[in-house]
């Protein structure tokens, strides 16, 4: 008995060599993947979203780092987070204090 709907446009080989380059982080958005396709194994999708819905079929998320401000600097949150106090010194602080206090 056939497989229903419509068979799908990516070859087993096609999409091995996706999920490779995203391996390596030559592509981080579904415009770059749906290029991929086209340029190097000539599956062209009639709009990038179908290269989305691909992935989502296939349960592959595309891996992309956390958000930076383009005005950060490195530096001086390294800096920052070696100088303040972590959570647990800020407790064992507080806790002093409100000792000193109640033994007035």
């Amino acid at each position: 008995m056939g497989e229903r709907g419509r068979q799908e446009l990516v070859t087993p080989e096609a999409f091995e060599d996706l999920q490779q380059a995203m391996k390596r982080g030559e592509i981080a958005t579904i415009g770059q993947a749906d290029e991929f396709l086209r340029e190097r194994h000539g599956i062209e999708y009639a709009h990038p979203d179908g290269v989305g819905q691909l992935l989502r079929r296939r349960k592959v998320k595309l891996k992309t780092g956390r958000p930076r401000h383009e005005k950060a600097d490195p530096q001086e949150q390294e800096a920052f987070k070696k100088t303040s106090p972590t959570p647990s010194a800020k407790e064992a602080a507080s806790s002093l204090v409100s000792e000193a206090a109640g033994s007035r």
